[in-house]
């Protein structure tokens, strides 16, 4: 068996029957491709609709008890039952053409499937979702040629038209198709229509069956499968045209929140720290206005080196001893002169350094953006080395974090570096050397 296509589905047999019915007749072996649809608890007539294609599809039905919201597990059940070498992974109401099981294979491969030569680079495939939008509860009024029982008509129109793009054409439209041309391409890899050889997948650990909320547990597990070197390719011919259904937006993007930080916690880099505070599609440009100023910035200036002795006893005095968290703590030198209980700090050398001189402290391999700290921990936070490395954007995420975590908020800006855009600030003390020490205010 060379394919698998894994479904999972949950009480929307009327867009179902679409999906499956585009699966029928594609100008691949219909003995080397199988369907699998995973059902999460349906109450409607899910299974019944399944049993109506046994007699056209090579497909299997799995039914697993409604415990909420368990795609991970109802994937991983999927990829469990599958025989095929590769698995491509849907969701109901994906409607598709009938080259599209042999798109996603030959993606895999050098040749055609007819050659059957596995490629030596491996691939996560992304297919082209048309119509594909988190942002709409509802589409407006749809063309006539959008007719989603005859869709390989339905394909070629809008491969001739702008409408019903998908919604990350932008940035496929900006990187010229190459996903690897950015250091993010996990960000991209939505379960709705992607595709993975099922032994890189396994090597990955599959789903991780711990997000039981909607959302990212799909990046997470790309984000994976790009640790383990996998290369991502975008593929424009594995298409599919999303039928447009009911939606709870905001509720949505509730748990969406609450599962990227799920995915920080289990892995705790500094680019998905990043990738928590904003969405998918700004996040690249974000990021990479990020790495070119990091990159300009070059080696980071150290505080025990453009503080004098004055500024420190003032420092010192200031922010209230033993009750401080610094965001961006360096080599630990402010520590001391802070009497801080917690810290931050990105930089491997750096914390390493802290740690060593400061063993009793609370370190956190972080930037700050994403913390476990419960609201108002400390008395005062003070934004140092964190507020030289973070670009626009982020410094003003890494200013609400602070807000939220302590009762006071201190600032200690560079004349080079970034400013702070929507707070209120106003300077305590000119520390010389380019610093300036700050209290943040309100926000703007």
């Amino acid at each position: 068996m060379k394919v698998s296509v894994i479904i999972p589905t949950y009480n929307r047999s009327n867009i179902l029957k679409y999906t499956l019915s585009s699966l029928v007749n594609q100008d691949f072996p219909s003995r080397e491709y199988e369907v699998i649809v995973i059902d999460d608890g349906s109450s409607d007539d899910t299974k019944e609709v399944v049993y109506s294609y046994k007699d056209k599809l090579n497909i299997i039905y799995y039914f697993q008890e409604d415990k909420g919201f368990r795609v991970a597990l109802a994937r991983n059940e999927g990829i469990k039952r599958a025989k095929g070498d590769v698995l491509i992974f849907i969701d109901t109401g994906i409607v598709v053409g009938n080259t599209f099981v042999r798109a996603h294979y030959d993606a895999h491969c050098e040749n055609s499937y007819e050659k059957n030569t596995a490629s030596n680079e491996k691939y996560a495939v992304i297919g082209y979702v048309y119509g594909f939008s988190y942002e709409s509860e509802e589409y407006g009024e749809t063309p006539k040629f959008i007719d989603f029982n005859r869709p390989n008509q339905m394909i070629q129109n809008l491969k001739q038209s702008d409408y019903y793009s998908d919604i990350r054409e932008k940035v496929y439209f900006e990187i010229k198709d190459d996903l690897n041309s950015i250091s993010v391409p996990w960000m991209l890899f939505y379960t709705n229509n992607v595709s993975v050889m099922k032994e890189e997948l396994i090597k990955a650990g599959c789903f991780d069956e711990d997000f039981v909320r909607w959302g990212a547990e799909d990046v997470e597990c790309a984000y994976r499968l790009f640790k383990n070197k996998l290369k991502f390719k975008l593929s424009r011919e594995a298409c599919g045209v999303n039928c447009p259904h009911e939606r709870h937006i905001e509720g949505k993007h509730v748990r969406g929140k609450m599962n990227m930080r799920l995915f920080y916690s289990k892995h705790q880099d500094a680019v998905v720290e990043l990738y928590t505070t904003c969405s998918t599609f700004s996040f690249i440009n974000y990021y990479m206005n990020y790495s070119e100023y990091r990159e300009r910035l070059g080696e980071m200036p150290l505080y025990s080196a453009l503080l004098t002795e004055a500024d420190l006893k003032f420092l010192s005095e200031e922010i209230p001893r033993k009750e401080n968290i610094i965001y961006g703590c360096q080599d630990g030198f402010l520590l001391g002169v802070c009497h801080s209980v917690s810290a931050t700090e990105s930089d491997e050398g750096l914390i390493l350094k802290a740690k060593k001189s400061y063993p009793d402290i609370e370190l956190y391999r972080c930037l700050g953006l994403c913390t476990p700290f419960r609201t108002k921990t400390y008395r005062a936070s003070l934004i140092a080395g964190a507020g030289i490395i973070l670009t626009e954007h982020f410094l003003n995420k890494l200013v609400f974090e602070a807000i939220r975590a302590s009762q006071k908020v201190y600032w200690l800006k560079t004349d080079n570096g970034t400013d702070v855009t929507e707070y209120e600030y106003s300077k305590i003390r000119d520390m010389g050397n380019g610093v300036s020490l700050c209290l943040i205010g309100k926000k703007i």
